[in-house]
């Protein structure tokens, strides 16, 4: 994501996301970083999510790693919500028909697509629904976004993306 220049609207995205999740009582919140390997920096068995809590996350994120491996991260982020399922089991005899709801905020750049899919199958299996959040370059052309007209300047952009954020 570094070389993209999408750093900075990494950390709005995980700001927006997890703020949005935490108004809305929407449950436990756990918190990943991952590239070449998967690190868990908020646990379900944290607690709430709080700014403090937000504080220490967004100070983990190096964005130096040099690879992406995202069925890594699936992997890994499938057996914490199945592991968070169980506890919750315990203690509510209808935690097994509820859904869990996985982020992934990334630059879209990922490998070995066909055993991706079948991981994202199991998913569906247990009940993960996986959001892909793809994150690109404020500096970069937005033809796509314009229906393949011109570019925009980096500061223009991000105004508008600021504006765009704000609650």
């Amino acid at each position: 994501m570094a070389e993209s220049h999408s750093v900075h609207l990494a950390y709005q995205t995980l700001a927006l996301v997890s703020k949005a999740l935490s108004r809305l009582e929407a449950g436990d919140i756990a918190i990943a970083k991952f590239g070449e390997t998967v690190d868990i920096l908020h646990g379900f068995n944290e607690g709430p999510f709080t700014d403090q809590s937000g504080t220490k996350v967004m100070s983990a994120f190096r964005f130096n790693q040099k690879a992406t491996n995202l069925l890594s991260l699936v992997e890994t982020s499938l057996k914490v919500l199945e592991n968070a399922r169980e506890r919750h089991s315990m203690s509510s005899a209808t935690a097994g028909d509820l859904w869990q709801l996985q982020f992934i905020i990334s630059d879209g750049m990922c490998q070995d697509h066909e055993r991706l899919r079948t991981v994202l199958r199991k998913a569906e299996e247990q009940r993960v629904m996986i959001v892909f959040l793809i994150i690109d370059s404020l500096h970069s052309t937005v033809d796509n976004a314009l229906g393949g007209k011109g570019t925009q300047s980096g500061s223009h952009q991000a105004e508008e993306i600021s504006g765009f954020f704000s609650i």
